[in-house]
């Protein structure tokens, strides 16, 4: 899981972005602020066979594929996240993506 660069929501972006601006630890460690495609390209040219979960693409759609919880569980998804009610999606969003060694 890691931040979505192509979070529609500008204070997203402020909050997540490189270095940190939310308050506490929140952020401070961010250091690359990914794209589905930015993150799919590194972890396939590592050897990893990618599959994705949740993520934004560039028209700002939300896209989900349900996985089962028991082989991780991820606070901030959309199906964990006590926020995401009535079918609606908080704007506090992550991409989030399986890889498996290839």
């Amino acid at each position: 899981m890691v931040p979505d660069g192509l979070h529609p929501d500008r204070t997203y972006r402020e909050r997540v972005k490189v270095g940190g601006a939310s308050p506490g630890k929140e952020a401070n460690d961010h250091r690359v602020l990914y794209t589905y495609r930015t993150w799919r390209e590194l972890l396939e040219r590592s050897g990893f066979r990618v599959m994705p979960y949740e993520y934004l693409d560039e028209a700002g759609t939300f896209h989900y594929w349900e996985w089962d919880d028991q082989a991780g569980r991820v606070r901030r998804a959309k199906r964990f996240d006590p926020r995401n009610t009535r079918g609606r999606t908080v704007t506090f969003t992550s991409i989030i993506r399986d890889a498996v060694k290839a």
